[in-house]
């Protein structure tokens, strides 16, 4: 049997999953620091966070992203599928810009909409467009 016919093990889905979202954290991560030479802290007071919890979030939310996608992999047989694995992985994202916004103040109704919003719209279209790199072996 071909090894393009073979069942992938969830172990190596969710290395799989991990490394790329961390590859996609540390890119964000750099981007972010780049801006940040260039603009100074400034750039991030009007969001009252730092450099250093935004790189955090990149590469917490990334990993934890990554994991979702790895788990869910199996799901990518179908583009569809890939889109609903992005909705999933953008949720840690989501819920780490929510936590750098809003620390641990109560969760309101609001913070629901605007993470389901967030993750359905970047999530779902992330997923759609990697389609093949999702279900590549």
């Amino acid at each position: 049997m071909s090894s393009a016919f073979q069942r992938r093990s969830l172990i190596a889905d969710l290395r799989w999953g991990a490394t790329w979202g961390f590859l996609v954290g540390l890119c964000l991560s750099l981007f972010v620091a780049v801006l940040f030479g260039i603009r100074g802290p400034q750039l991030f007071l009007p969001y009252g966070t730092t450099l250093w919890l935004v790189v955090g979030l990149y590469l917490v939310g990334g990993l934890a992203g990554g994991l979702i996608t790895g788990l869910l992999r199996p799901l990518a047989k179908w583009r569809w599928g890939a889109a609903l694995i992005g909705v999933f992985a953008a949720i840690p994202v989501g819920l780490g810009c929510r936590l750098m916004q809003a620390g641990l103040a109560p969760w309101e109704l609001n913070d629901s909409l605007t993470i389901m919003i967030f993750s359905v719209a970047l999530g779902a279209s992330v997923g759609w467009m990697y389609w093949g790199i999702f279900r590549s072996t």
